[in-house]
């Protein structure tokens, strides 16, 4: 007998995935920080594409396929393309968002070969 399947890992990410984003939003509100829920769910995201990926160079193991129906590395299916899709939409707003608060700031990045 099993006492850990791997429903009950899927589940367990899932929670620590919600811990994550309840935290993260929680303390950008205690610290004063002026972050949107939109904001924590995409960082979020961005994260676990990452741990996704090192995961691959590590491991030779994909999670987003496994988690998404015990798919092998490389192979796809609706839910993990919209979990990839999530990801990568989630980087592009990463990307806006820094360039929205880098003008903001006045901060300008430095040319190439600059030190």
């Amino acid at each position: 007998m099993k006492l850990f399947t791997a429903t009950h890992f899927k589940f367990a990410l899932l929670v620590a995935i919600v811990t994550m984003f309840v935290t993260a939003t929680a303390s950008a509100q205690n610290a004063k920080i002026q972050t949107s829920q939109l904001d924590a769910l995409a960082a979020i995201l961005v994260l676990v594409g990452g741990l996704n990926w090192g995961l691959v160079a590590v491991a030779d193991f994909d999670l987003v396929a496994w988690i998404c129906g015990g798919l092998e590395f490389g192979e796809t299916n609706a839910a993990s393309r919209v979990v990839y899709g999530l990801v990568g939409l989630a980087a592009v707003y990463g990307i806006g968002s820094l360039l929205t608060a880098s003008r903001r700031s006045g901060m300008r990045a430095a040319p190439a070969g600059a030190r």
